[in-house]
């Protein structure tokens, strides 16, 4: 009886080494039985350390399950006092938080697309010498083993031409057209580090089949996605003015292609372009660390193409009724809810009186974090109230020339889900404030407050949504998108590690794009 009991206890402490939180969780109770079935057969300090093991275990499993309590009272919008402890761990924490990147435009011209061509003819001839050093070496095995006789023989080269077979196959299933890896390898870091990022693929991948091209009717390889896949992206806004480039068919094929992703990644959320009015009308929700999410996206126009009549589902082209729908369907449902816009004045480092009036909106409206793109330059981050406004990332790899439109950024956050007594003393402060405005209209008193962010800042107090996140640890990395004379070698650089040689005074042009973004909410390096 030891002896197995030792052996269950070896078991259960492996399977909770390979799985911290949940191991710990799920076999709090086994261990508790075991001590009871054990105790008079194991030593008494073996038996100590399983006690201690299943009490701790059994404290986190208590703690889990008052976490996910709060967490459906929250969602509920019922206010409830907590009883998770105060000393909650590093388990909690990771469980209930996450780091959210953002990154911009993926705007892909010709330049950007050729260069990964010629990418994919140096992996391809790299990978075709590879399999023929494999198969040398298969043809080397099998004559050594001729010596054993006529029918080993027989096996041997039956086996090498199957090896040779298998290596030339697989070679052919994974090789790409075009190799956009590369151009990423300086900043990838920052994005596989990161629980959830986004990007706005501002030219469909409508693929090769389609016809590549290049502005101002852009079509993309498909490839590009597969890199940004294996990069770690997982949120996509597919919703800008180039959507309907190539017209309906560019669509489809486009939607194609990400639906096939979303089979292989069930955590892949693209958003803003739909196939039928029924595809647009469900409501994906998905879930980080015990933090349910969803994200919509949106476009303030299709450079004057016109949506085919009755299939308004193919892209979002905002208007305040849409997004009140929209946002009112998902609010409740979620804790954390990104609005992706794409919107404002194009090459402009200030945001636009109605990128103003709409983030203000949004804000009232309950919406969490708003990431904005399409000027393809840097704007500020800002605050609505409980809402993050990133008013533009600029782009994030384009064939675009000009500094300023080479000049990108990579923003961050931490989001948390807030305590039921963090949640409780939110509510009564929103109580307080809606008294004091009612009290106030009751006596006439006039909004003395002027421009777009007062009133911005007066729509997110008047929201009667309780933001169930908090949002802390903002940051900013700047990239810039290198490029040869040839318009060849494309590669993202952060800013700050970019000399003289790839960009003259580059300390000069960091200080200078830093200040467009440095405020007392934003912290500059990732």
């Amino acid at each position: 009886m030891a002896n197995r009991a030792g052996e269950n206890l070896a078991f259960l402490r492996d399977k909770m080494g390979a799985d911290k939180m949940f191991g710990k969780i799920a076999f709090a109770g086994a261990l508790a039985c075991l001590c009871a079935m054990a105790g008079a057969h194991l030593g008494a300090q073996d038996l100590q350390k399983l006690k201690h093991v299943a009490s701790v275990d059994s404290s986190t499993s208590a703690e889990s399950s008052t976490s996910a309590k709060y967490a459906a009272s929250a969602k509920s919008g019922e206010i409830v006092e907590s009883s998770v402890p105060k000393q909650r761990g590093k388990i909690f924490a990771r469980a209930h938080s996450l780091q959210l990147i953002m990154a911009g435009d993926a705007l892909l011209h010709t330049a950007v697309f050729k260069d990964a061509e010629e990418l994919a003819k140096s992996l391809n001839k790299a990978k075709a010498e590879s399999s023929k050093i494999d198969s040398n070496a298969s043809n080397t095995e099998s004559t050594k083993a001729e010596s054993k006789g006529a029918e080993s023989k027989k096996v041997d080269s039956g086996n090498a031409e199957s090896s040779a077979s298998n290596a030339e196959s697989s070679t052919n299933a994974t090789t790409p057209a075009y190799y956009f890896d590369p151009m990423f390898d300086n900043i990838s870091h920052f994005i596989k580090r990161a629980d959830l990022a986004f990007y706005n693929q501002e030219t469909i991948l409508g693929g090769s089949a389609l016809g590549l091209s290049s502005y101002p009717a852009f079509n993309s390889p498909q490839e590009f996605g597969d890199t940004m896949l294996r990069l770690g992206f997982r949120l996509v806004s597919l919703a800008n003015n180039h959507t309907l480039d190539r017209g309906e068919k560019g669509v489809r094929a486009m939607l194609e292609y990400w639906h096939a992703k979303e089979r292989a990644h069930s955590d892949l959320c693209i958003a803003g372009s739909y196939e039928s009015a029924n595809d647009r009308a469900k409501s994906r929700i998905y879930e980080k660390n015990g933090i349910s999410y969803a994200m919509l996206a949106y476009t303030y126009g299709t450079n004057g193409i016109k949506i085919p009549e009755g299939k308004d589902y193919l892209v979002n082209v905002y208007t305040k009724q849409m997004l009140q729908d929209d946002i009112a369907a998902l609010r409740d449902k979620v804790d954390l809810l990104i609005a992706s816009m794409h919107w404002g004045v194009e090459y402009s480092f200030v945001p636009s009186k109605e990128q103003r009036e709409f983030a203000a909106f949004l804000a009232s409206l309950g919406v969490d974090i708003i990431i904005g793109n399409h000027p393809h330059v840097i704007q500020p981050i800002e605050r609505i109230g409980d809402t993050l406004v990133i008013y533009s990332l600029g782009n994030f790899i384009s064939g675009q020339k000009g500094t300023n439109k080479r000049i990108g950024m990579l923003a961050s956050v931490r989001v948390s889900l807030l305590s039921a007594k963090e949640l409780k003393r939110k509510a009564k402060e929103m109580k307080k404030a809606e008294k004091e405005r009612a009290q106030g209209l009751n006596k006439g008193e006039a909004d003395k407050n002027s421009g777009a962010q007062e009133a911005g800042a007066q729509a997110n107090e008047k929201s009667t949504f309780l933001h169930r996140v908090r949002l802390d640890d903002v940051r900013a990395e700047l990239i810039y998108t290198q490029y040869d004379s040839n318009m060849r070698n494309f590669k993202l650089y952060p800013l700050r590690k970019v000399d003289d040689k790839i960009l003259p005074e580059s300390k000069k042009i960091y200080k200078e794009y830093t200040k467009i973004i440095d405020n007392d909410l934003v912290k500059i390096g990732l």
